[in-house]
């Protein structure tokens, strides 16, 4: 996203701010934890992982995975004892849960034909 302008920004301190969800986190409607067997096969679990997602969507929400906080041990532990996950299910990912943003009005790239022909 900010390419070769991390660096420079980075020494601004201003990449953080920038790259920061926080401020998407706090306002999400709902965080979910995305669980699956302990020593299930990758496939399976991305393939209900993405069905999950999907259902997200079908419910008129949009979700957002946030992969580095299940990725993290001591934050994939911590969310576990928050989410009372047993011994036995593993957190995969955490979604970020909430209303879809407003749809952008379509920009139109063609010309009028009063300015097309001349």
């Amino acid at each position: 996203m900010l390419g070769s302008l991390f660096k420079p920004l980075d020494r601004l301190g201003l990449a953080a701010s920038l790259l920061a969800d926080s401020a998407k986190t706090a306002s999400a409607s709902a965080i979910v934890l995305f669980c699956r067997p302990v020593g299930e096969d990758p496939l399976t679990t991305g393939r209900h992982f993405y069905r999950a997602w999907l259902e997200i969507d079908r419910a008129g929400l949009a979700a957002c995975p946030i992969s580095a906080l299940a990725d993290h041990p001591d934050v994939n532990e911590r969310l576990r004892k928050l989410g009372k996950i047993g011994a036995e299910m593993r957190l995969v990912n955490v979604f970020r849960v909430g209303r879809p943003p407003k749809p952008l009005k379509p920009r139109h790239f063609r010309l009028p034909v009063d300015r097309l022909v001349v």
